[in-house]
């Protein structure tokens, strides 16, 4: 066997395992383990919202976010008799027959607590992209951009986040447990960077990322 096949079968294996391999969720409180739909079909993993939170780890749990407001409905309804909020929850908080919502306006953004600590494993890097539904749905445009774009790392045991801005056409609006995000969980390079002189120049050319030179 060459030794170039021999590596191809090797980089094989190693993909296939990393694929296969079981990631494990804790749930935080008030929060859900993400889950796969179509009978474990798709490629994301659906995240579910915990809270309206900073992106400051909580003093009490570091695990976690610190909640600036509970989207459960007994603890909203709560607030929204506390004279102390009720300013700022008449400005951002509704109820419907779904329960308590963040009013999310036309080109606001806002952080949400994604409610579990994951373990990913070595050679693996998790990236949150928005959901399809939450982007078109019943013809409607609502666009629900994710504006944080950095991976989650192996060894991160912190509570991930989404920064999210609604650029769609309406108020948005952001319920308990409502599914917002998916989670792409993926093999990604860890080989050590190089220092060379210079590049040899590929059939691509140089124009832009990836730019094919027409």
């Amino acid at each position: 066997m060459s030794p170039s096949k021999s590596r191809r079968e090797m980089a094989a294996l190693i993909t296939a395992n990393l694929l296969t391999m079981p990631i494990e969720f804790a749930p935080l409180p008030g929060g859900r383990i993400p889950v796969r739909g179509h009978d474990g079909l798709d490629v994301g993993l659906d995240c579910f919202v915990r809270a309206i939170v900073s992106t400051v780890p909580d003093k009490k749990n570091p695990k976690m976010r610190t909640t600036i407001t509970d989207l459960t409905e007994r603890k909203a309804k709560k607030r929204w008799n506390n004279d102390e909020f009720r300013e700022l929850y008449r400005q951002h908080i509704g109820f419907d027959e779904n329960g308590a919502y963040w009013r999310l306006e036309q080109r606001q953004s806002v952080s949400i607590g994604l409610g579990f600590n994951v373990d990913i494993p070595f050679g693996l890097g998790g990236f949150l992209y928005p959901r399809g539904s939450n982007i078109v749905k019943n013809d409607q445009k609502i666009n629900l951009a994710v504006l944080n774009k950095n991976p989650i790392d192996p060894g991160f045991d912190g509570e991930p986040w989404l920064e999210v801005r609604n650029d769609g056409d309406n108020i948005f609006k952001i319920y308990h447990h409502a599914r917002l995000a998916q989670l792409v969980i993926m093999p990604v390079s860890i080989g050590r960077p190089r220092h060379v002189k210079s590049i040899l120049g590929g059939s691509r050319g140089h124009g832009s990322n990836g730019s094919t030179g027409h």
